[in-house]
This record gives structure tokens, sequence and C-alpha cells, in this order.
């Protein structure tokens, strides 16, 4: 039950969110990875995985980019509860994969409620401008879901997608991930399709024919950030990466400190100014080359495991800085042990 819970509760997304102070900001999944570990942790009968090492890897490196980061104590003991959490997040891999329980229905079931409460957040309230105030992007007739964010929640609906094919219940998250106007998601999306029918080339040209029809059809209602061919959002992702690159040759070894970003950036107040929009420029910010070196040991062995599901995940990751939001990493960790 408690890990049912604790699936579910990733649909929750930014709706159940408590900030201690700023930078800090604790969810209800966090909550209760911290029961699932604290009750089952001890019950975990092995710890042996293809991920351990690379696990142990990067954290290691992380807590040494914190150390090295020469910052006052106050935001090093701040910058590690990220850390941790990213912990705690691979540690439920190893309960879950013991649980001997439908993890992907659960999966499949709180990727449907992220699709139905963005489409009735879509059509009631379409002008959500107003969460400017509070630290998030400008959005005007986009679908944002419970993460206020249409990129995220996007490529939620293309791991969901997956989930689900070829059940006609797919035609819910399908129109979702349209009205995000993600195009972020919609590549993520267009490349899993290319992945899955490499080799069936006549059914390759017609679903890549139709999922272009079905992107010239959206509606055009108002507001920038419904047109597929803006540019600010390029510009402004250009300069979070040429920025991310500028730390990482100021310190290439250890980066300014895993989570530390925030601090380096002077940005307390957005929600955006802990991240890249690229992970794996974020990690050469924050841990330098070696943290980059272990987290592509990782994904390897992730891809070993589950191609279909990190291949989208890493095209977006291009674009935002997929890997390390909580509820990606979290969701990751799950569909791995549901593999056993």
């Amino acid at each position: 039950m408690l890990l049912l819970l604790l699936i579910l509760s990733i649909s929750f997304g930014q709706l159940i969110r408590l900030e201690l102070v700023p930078g800090v900001i604790i969810y209800l999944h966090d909550i209760l990875v911290l029961l699932a570990l604290i009750f089952y942790l001890p019950k975990v009968k092995s710890f042996s995985s293809p991920y351990t090492r690379p696990i142990l890897a990067f954290i290691a490196i992380a807590a040494l980019s914190l150390i090295f980061s020469f910052r006052p104590l106050n935001q090093i003991i701040v910058g590690s509860l990220y850390l941790w959490r990213w912990l705690a997040y691979a540690l439920i891999y190893f309960v879950a994969r013991q649980a001997k329980l439908p993890l992907r229905r659960y999966l499949i079931i709180t990727g449907l409620i992220v699709a139905i409460t963005g489409l009735i957040q879509y059509f009631l309230f379409p002008d959500t401008r107003f969460l400017y105030n509070l630290g998030w992007d400008e959005h005007y007739y986009r679908l944002i879901g419970t993460f206020f964010d249409p990129n995220f929640t996007g490529i939620f609906l293309v791991l969901t997608l997956i989930l689900l094919w070829p059940s006609p219940v797919s035609i819910v998250p399908f129109v979702a991930l349209l009205l995000t106007y993600s195009r972020s998601s919609y590549l993520a999306f267009l490349v899993i399709i290319v992945f899955h029918l490499r080799r069936r080339k006549l059914l390759l040209l017609v679903a890549c024919s139709l999922w272009l029809v079905a992107l010239l059809s959206l509606p055009r209602p108002g507001g920038e950030g419904v047109k597929l061919e803006r540019l600010f959002s390029i510009t402004n992702r250009l300069d979070s990466m040429q920025q991310g690159l500028r730390l990482f040759t100021q310190h290439p070894v250890f980066g300014v400190g895993f989570n530390l970003l925030r601090y380096q950036q002077n940005n307390l107040v957005s929600h955006s100014g802990a991240g890249i929009d690229n992970s794996f420029i974020f990690l050469l910010a924050t841990t330098g080359l070696p943290g980059l070196l272990a987290y592509l040991w990782l994904l390897k062995r992730q891809l070993k495991s589950n191609a279909y599901f990190l291949v989208p995940i890493l095209v977006h990751s291009l674009f935002n800085n997929t890997l390390f939001y909580a509820p990606v990493m979290l969701w990751l960790w799950l569909l791995l042990a549901s593999d056993g």
C-alpha cells in the first residue's frame, strides 16, 4: 500500500509541495519515499545490481564537489539535501524490485491522472500566467498539468504512451501531449516512434506522416507559447547552456558543487534557478568531468535494461534538466524496478 501511494503521489506534482526555506522543497512523494525506506530498506536481501557501483561512484563525486566548492557551510548543507534525495530515490529501486507488485500498472494509472488533470486545466484554466508571480514561467493556452510546466508534463505523457501502447486508452495522453506545445516532448515522442518502427519502413512513414498532420492541425488560440516556430525559448535555452559551459571551464574538476548552482547564480526566487536546460551540461557545471563520466556509466547500464524508456528521457534531457527533475528520477527508478 505504501508503494502504491508513493507511485500515485507523483501525479500530484507541484500541488503538494512545501518550501521550507528558499531552495529547499519537499513533496508528498519525498515523505513517502522516506517512510518506505524506513520500513522496507532493512528487509532488502541484496543490493547487488548493475547500478550499484555507478550509484556509489556518482554519490562519491557529487559529495566531493560539495566539499571542494568552499562555499558557506549552510549552503553546502542545503545543497547536499538534493544529493540525499537522489540517493533515496536510487534506494527505492532496491526496495521496489522485490515487492512483487504490478508496478507498471500503477505507473500507467499515475500517467493517466497526469493526462486527465492536465486536460481539465487546459480547458478550464487555459490562462496560467498568474503563476509567474510565484516563480513559474508564463503559459497561455498550454497544458501544464500538475507539474506547472508543459515540458516536464510532456515527457511524463510520452512515457505513459509507451506504457499504454497500443491500448485505445492511449488517445488520452496523446491528446494531452499535443496540447503541451512542448517541442522537446514532441521530439522525444518522434524519436521513440522511429526507434520502435525502424525496421518497418512503410509503417514508420505512415506514423511520421500522421504525427506531422496532428501537429499542423493544432489550434493556435493566441500567445507566443503555442507557436511551434517560436524562437525566444530557444534563445533562453542556448543562454542557459552557454552559462553552464562557462561555469565548467572555470571549474572543470568538481564543478561549482552539486545543487549549488542556485547560489552560484544568486537566484533564490525562480524555480528554474537551480538547473540548466541540459542535464549533461548541468552535470559538467556542478560536478565537473568526473561527475559526468560517473553518470554516463549509470546511464549506460540503464540503457541496457530498458532503452525504450530511457531514450526519450535522454533526448528530452538535451533541452531540459530532465534527468534531475525529481518526479522523473523517481518514476525511472520504479520503472527499472519493475524489470527486476
